[in-house]
């Protein structure tokens, strides 16, 4: 009995000691991750510091780029750079697609402006003034569209500066509200001069209306598509036609639009449309890259030497490093269990 008892013992004991060695390890790595009791010697605390300060910067470029740590949810929700591409391809670019040439804008809105126009003048030609007030009016539309998307991506840089977890956060409290309020001082300051340009790039379209773009329609090929489109019209039944003579007879129903002014206004949607076109398509494709330029991409090479020049200093070294009470109080457990 004794030769199997020892025997047991000496099969049992390569296993037990395995599984204190592990132990041990695993309460060696927790220790160090809840840090030391104090950091007495300056030069420790400004290494310290600093190491936390490169460690949220790298790990804010990392969930950016796509390389960072992979997020409980990151399989059901999009996060830091996938959520940035999506906010310029599919939110911005689906609101861009919803407002066209025509939003708001009736034929008898395109009739009065046609009119306003010509003033005390009786016109043979649509007036170019009409054209330019309406396509304007309309490219203003976009200015909501681009600031939100500006709005969106700020909220989704706050995001991710809060959203990822480091060990020195739950140690250094202090430290992690002073990092997200620097953080958030420097991204709002980048947001500004992001919405002036994005403004300036609005009032630039507005300012001088390019008739002469090679993708812009010509008048010759604005009027022939609008003869086309009005006898498309007049197969509709809204006018009644005498095809026994050699001419049409339209006879307008009461309240409606004649004959000359329906062309006219088919002639200015027509332009309108070729325009706002264009316009859209520079808008589109303009927007990402100034976000990405003036917003996202300073944020990131900005951050280090923005935290660095606003918290690694002497004066502040302890109070930022002060440990969590609750911290301190797990390390003491461990170490005693």
């Amino acid at each position: 009995m004794n030769k199997l008892l020892m025997q047991h013992i000496k099969n049992r004991l390569p296993n037990i000691k395995r599984e204190m060695c592990s132990k041990i390890l695993h309460l060696k790595e927790k220790i160090k991750n809840y840090g030391g009791n104090e950091i007495e010697d300056i030069e420790k605390l400004r290494m310290k510091l600093l190491h936390c300060l490169t460690k949220f910067s790298n790990n804010f470029s990392d969930i950016l780029e796509g390389t960072g740590k992979v997020l409980k949810d990151s399989s059901i929700k999009l996060h830091g750079g996938a959520r940035i591409v999506n906010i310029f391809h599919v939110l911005f670019k689906g609101e861009l697609e919803h407002i066209g040439p025509f939003k708001d804008l009736s034929d008898n809105n395109i009739k009065t402006a046609i009119k306003n126009a010509c003033g005390t003048r009786l016109n043979l030609f649509v007036p170019d003034r009409a054209f330019e007030i309406l396509v304007r009016r309309q490219i203003s539309k976009l200015r909501s569209p681009c600031l939100a998307c500006v709005e969106r991506v700020f909220e989704e840089l706050q995001r991710v500066s809060l959203t990822f977890e480091w060990l020195e956060t739950k140690q250094f409290y202090n430290l992690k509200d002073k990092i997200i309020v620097t953080v958030n001082k420097m991204m709002q300051r980048f947001v500004d001069p992001t919405v002036n340009f994005i403004n300036n790039l609005i009032d630039i379209e507005l300012a001088y209306i390019n008739i002469k773009h090679e993708d812009f329609m010509t008048g010759g090929e604005a009027t022939t598509k609008a003869y086309t489109e009005f006898i498309n019209y007049k197969t509709k039944d809204k006018y009644m036609f005498n095809f026994l003579e050699k001419k049409i007879i339209l006879k307008k129903k009461p309240g409606s639009i004649n004959s000359r002014e329906l062309t006219e206004i088919y002639i200015i949607k027509n332009l309108l449309k070729s325009y706002f076109k264009i316009v859209k398509k520079n808008i589109g494709d303009m927007i990402p890259k100034t976000v990405m330029h003036l917003l996202v991409n300073k944020t990131r090479k900005t951050m280090q030497s923005e935290l660095v020049s606003n918290i690694y200093k002497d004066e502040i070294f302890k109070s930022l490093l002060f440990e969590d009470p609750e911290v301190e109080k797990k390390r003491i457990i461990i170490l005693v269990s």
